[in-house]
């Protein structure tokens, strides 16, 4: 079986033990990886819009409730899950800010569900790519010509 899943632009993919989940290009979109640390559960979304009424399966909250509804499936705990959220650039020049509106949308979920955000990436006018280890939790995150960071 491939160790490594990945997790296309609004989708989201769950993994544990030895997998591990990669979102690659994400700009304005926000990667949202939720872990158990308990049952080493993980899952990584790739949310593109802040709401339903723009696209309703690749919003943040469809997206991040169907994932929830699939790690507990697998086993996870809602009660141990951790967030830890990457992406909402600014990467276009107009008043318009859909990366910060995804960001906002994805807070506001997660406060709902009672999930900490442990860590973040966000913001900014650069892309990045993650990899989510699910066994560890670690989320290692790319930007173009600069080093890559261990969450």
């Amino acid at each position: 079986m491939d160790r490594k899943k990945r997790v296309k632009m609004g989708d989201y993919r769950v993994g544990q033990d030895d997998n591990v989940l990669s979102s690659i290009g994400i700009g304005s979109c926000v990667a949202v990886c939720l872990y158990d640390h308990i049952n080493h559960i993980g899952g990584v979304a790739h949310v593109m819009f802040p709401d339903k009424a723009a696209n309703p399966p690749k919003s943040a909250q469809v997206l991040i409730n169907d994932m929830i509804v699939e790690l507990e499936a697998a086993g996870a705990s809602k009660d141990a899950l951790k967030a830890k959220l990457f992406g909402g650039a600014s990467l276009l020049s107009t008043s318009l800010n859909i990366g910060e509106e995804n960001l906002e949308a994805v807070r506001r979920i997660l406060s709902r569900h009672r999930i900490p955000i442990v860590a973040e990436d966000t913001g900014g006018d650069t892309g990045r790519s993650v990899w989510l280890n699910c066994r560890t939790g670690d989320v290692v995150v790319q930007k173009p010509f600069e080093p890559t960071e261990r969450y």
